[in-house]
């Protein structure tokens, strides 16, 4: 299986095996087609066989990404962004009488 999974375009680069960006596909249908076998030679543990092997494999996989977990960050409109001044404290006693 692993060698129909090379393309003619990673054969003229001189690769004999698929790139390792691709290895997660490739894995899941060799594992696919290995689950294939087992169904058909009674020697599979998971009853009742899925219909979609491929897809099944994908739902079972472990999920390597991370959630960020630092601080959300929005933009802010330009008109709310700018700086407001406030009247200093004389300012605002004199204010108030």
């Amino acid at each position: 299986k692993l060698g129909s999974l090379v393309s003619e375009e990673d054969l003229n680069d001189g690769r004999v095996y698929p790139p390792i960006p691709k290895i997660h596909d490739v894995t899941v249908k060799i594992a696919a087609d290995l689950a294939k076998h087992l169904y058909a030679t009674k020697k599979a543990w998971n009853y009742p066989e899925p219909d979609d092997k491929e897809e099944f494999i994908r739902m079972q996989l472990y999920d390597t990404s991370y959630e960020y977990f630092g601080p959300k960050i929005w933009q802010w409109p330009e008109q709310h962004s700018t700086a407001r001044t406030v009247p200093s404290v004389d300012e605002n006693i004199s204010l108030q009488s």
